[in-house]
């Protein structure tokens, strides 16, 4: 019997539910498409920091010498940041490496000898109109030099 009055609830509820909606096409780009802004991860076109922040994730959570540290021991690296010609995002590089040694997830070393890791950073200039910069990051081994992570953002600075 419960369910019986559960189910024929249930059966009101959608009936009239549908009912309510308008008459008509429905928006080309959704109701409520122009008023909701998607996160930044999922946004195209980033702003500097936003690509600062999601570089550090992806770091973080797919690049097995960090992802996998313990304790104090984390990895020796060496930075490879080839800077733009521009001048424009150069600060870029700097200021997720500073985030990375302030959260102890790396060693930074100044030398190949002293590096078990390179992380390489470029900045490619956008193929659009806009002023935007391809930013392209890999961490390579320094005795085998085999990519173990790689990953690229756009974004505007």
């Amino acid at each position: 019997m419960k369910y019986l009055i559960s189910s024929i609830s249930l059966f009101c509820i959608l009936f009239y539910s549908c009912q309510t909606i308008p008459p008509g096409e429905p928006p080309p780009d959704g109701i409520l498409a122009k008023e909701i802004n998607p996160p930044s991860n999922l946004r195209k076109e980033k702003t500097a920091q936003e690509a600062i922040d999601y570089v550090l994730t992806l770091l973080v959570s797919g690049c097995d010498p960090i992802s996998t540290i313990s304790g104090n021991n984390p990895p020796e690296v060496l930075n490879n940041f080839i800077a733009s010609s521009s001048g424009k995002v150069n600060y870029v590089p700097m200021e997720l490496w500073t985030k990375l040694i302030k959260m102890k997830l790396i060693k930074p070393v100044t030398t190949i000898d002293e590096a078990k890791y390179i992380l390489h950073s470029e900045f490619l200039p956008s193929q659009n109109e806009e002023k935007g910069f391809t930013w392209k990051l890999k961490m390579t081994e320094t005795i085998s030099d085999k990519i173990i992570w790689s990953a690229q953002v756009y974004f505007l600075p």
